[in-house]
């Protein structure tokens, strides 16, 4: 999906909150949003908003010289993530495979509303009061629960930090439907924003579910030509490939992939006119019908 203008002002915004997350003050933050804006007419206006976003966040890591401003709201992210998982207890046993599958689908994508990069904020809480009641996406479920049995090799591309403890449900039901598949779960090959990085993945229980990989990208979704190349091998191998997020998403979009399903909250006003969907609406498709 190609950056818009709203997409540049988004940035900006971001070069602000992140140096007061780094706990600068008004003049030091003032330099580091200034210094963003001074290198913004030189990326590409074709890009995607998650490769514009890597000159972006060097920029804003060369100006705070530090590597991981969100290393604490992540770690804090994923120990309430872990708290709330807990609290959402079990998928009932008395559900059918496809029932179970469709419920681990709603919580991984629950898990979605944990984004610092995002125009808009939203709360966990709130959204599983209603989401569990909610008809959604029937047709890409079956889909998906259709091709998940059929497939030898699995990648999952992670999202956020916080995000993973969410997937692990999802994880395990796949696993269950499907035990002899093997499935790579792809984290970003460094610190950006709150994406999660394979050192903070390797600490949450992850490896009896799936294999860890380090995706090498650097930027907020999975770009292909930026991936290491054991990265871009288990993709190009792979019979069913999932991709979290909407920073996956805007660099996926347009691949059509028949071995390809999306899924993400909206959050950005940008993402929801594109799509024709409402600020705040889940999303769970197979590429190729995603319009």
């Amino acid at each position: 999906m190609k950056a818009r203008s709203e997409c540049f002002i988004c940035l900006l915004k971001q070069a602000h909150a992140t140096a007061k997350i780094a706990g600068k003050n008004e003049e030091e933050t003032k330099g580091v949003v200034l210094s963003v804006a001074s290198i913004l007419h030189s990326l590409d206006p074709e890009g995607t908003p998650p490769l514009l976003a890597v000159e972006v966040y060097e920029r804003i890591g060369e100006m705070l010289n530090e590597s991981d401003p969100y290393a604490a709201i992540k770690a804090h992210s994923i120990k309430i993530a872990r708290e709330m998982v807990a609290r959402l207890g079990e998928i009932p046993e008395e559900l059918s495979p496809c029932e179970r599958l469709a419920m681990a689908l709603k919580i991984a994508v629950l898990g979605n509303v944990i984004d610092y990069g995002a125009q808009e904020s939203f709360c966990v809480q709130e959204e599983s009061k209603t989401l569990f009641e909610t008809p959604w996406a029937k047709e890409a479920i079956a889909l998906f629960y259709e091709q998940l049995l059929g497939a030898k090799r699995i990648v999952y591309l992670g999202d956020n930090a916080g995000e993973n403890i969410f997937d692990r449900v999802l994880l395990g039901e796949m696993k269950r439907l499907n035990p002899q598949a093997s499935i790579h779960y792809f984290t970003r090959g460094r610190a950006i924003i709150n994406d999660l990085t394979y050192e903070e993945a390797k600490g949450c229980e992850m490896e009896s579910l799936c294999t860890l990989v380090d995706s090498g990208v650097p930027s907020p979704g999975f770009i292909y030509a930026l991936a290491t190349k054991e990265a871009q091998g288990l993709y190009d191998e792979a019979d069913l490939i999932l991709s979290k997020g909407m920073g996956n998403f805007e660099v996926l979009e347009d691949s059509k992939d028949p071995r390809l399903f999306m899924l993400f909250k909206v959050k950005c006003e940008v993402v929801a006119k594109h799509l024709g969907i409402p600020l705040g609406g889940l999303v769970f498709a197979h590429s190729p019908s995603l319009f």
